[in-house]
């Protein structure tokens, strides 16, 4: 999946999170920070957390542009980005343009093996888990917890997220135990796995 030259007459579709929520309004604004000096347009967006919701959305918005004007769908989780992909389905849409998700849930990850969606992102939560415990414990001995960086001047450990495609699938949530092939490879996606080499 790749996007088309920028003077294309083309834009992106921008899903957020619901605006209330302090991680999507981080997520949007990063976001922007990215597609608005892309020279690609955004031609709507809305703040949902809601599949049902996003799903009409998108549907509302294949009617109004046109299924060939939605060059990507940036979509702030990968339940929102399944209902986008109902959407371009019930609208005869066979080939998805790029698609975001996030979260690493099992839906996403089957969306890109089937070649639905580009990528999702994960977040390692078992090191989050150890960083968070071991944070516990020294609090609990009246010590200060190490951290590698600060967040609204409050000292913080930060947990990277990992962008998952289709080639790092393997090496990342099924090298982690994050999920198992078993719960990827069900059998409507066991041939897309073994075409991917997910095995």
């Amino acid at each position: 999946m790749s996007l088309p030259a920028v003077d294309a007459p083309v834009g992106v579709k921008f899903a957020n999170g619901a605006g209330e929520t302090w991680s999507a309004g981080l997520c949007s604004s990063e976001a922007l920070s990215v597609f608005e000096p892309s020279g690609y347009k955004i031609l709507s967006e809305t703040d949902t957390w809601d599949p049902t919701e996003a799903q009409n959305w998108v549907a509302g918005q294949l009617t109004r542009f046109g299924a060939k004007k939605i060059i990507a769908v940036y979509s702030a989780n990968d339940n929102n980005g399944s209902g986008a992909i109902a959407s371009f389905k019930a609208a005869g849409v066979n080939t998805m343009p790029p698609l975001s998700g996030l979260d690493a849930s099992v839906p996403g990850l089957q969306h890109i093996i089937a070649g639905q969606q580009l990528m999702t992102t994960y977040n390692p939560f078992r090191k989050e888990a150890e960083i968070a415990a071991k944070a516990a414990y020294a609090f609990a001995q009246g010590k200060t917890p190490e951290s590698d960086a600060t967040v609204d001047g409050h000292p913080a450990s930060l947990n990277e997220p990992v962008a998952v495609t289709l080639d790092t699938i393997m090496s990342t949530v099924i090298a982690d135990e994050f999920w198992t092939v078993a719960d990827l490879c069900t059998p409507e996606y066991k041939a897309a796995c073994d075409k991917a080499g997910i095995k």
